[in-house]
């Protein structure tokens, strides 16, 4: 299941990255996420790609809460440069490390 799981994140990524220029929806509040550290400051804020992520994510179903505890995970731990180069490491075969941290991190949010 969190193969399936992570495979689907990565088709996920890879769909919202054709959609940032095309989305207008409005964004929801985001799920609270207690993250290890931070290695990006506010300058370097994935919140432009958000919209789009969460309606790739939630392209399979409602797991907003799911969705949202990923990106603020990934938000927190990872810089734009690698949120870019991360959608063009995922394979149906790997995951970035950073992608199956925010996973494991959320998982619990999944059932």
């Amino acid at each position: 299941m969190l193969k399936n799981i992570m495979v689907a994140i990565g088709v996920i990524l890879g769909i919202f990255f054709i959609g940032i220029l095309f989305s207008d929806t409005p964004e929801e509040k985001p799920i609270v996420v207690q993250i290890p550290y931070q290695v990006n400051d506010n300058s370097d804020s994935l919140k432009a790609f958000k919209s789009n992520y969460m309606n790739a994510c939630n392209e399979y179903g409602d797991i907003y809460s799911y969705c949202s505890c990923t990106f603020e995970y990934l938000d927190a731990t990872v810089t734009n440069k690698r949120f870019i180069e991360m959608d063009r490491e995922i394979t149906a075969d790997f995951m970035p490390s950073e992608m199956t941290d925010a996973i494991d991190a959320c998982l619990y949010l999944v059932e």
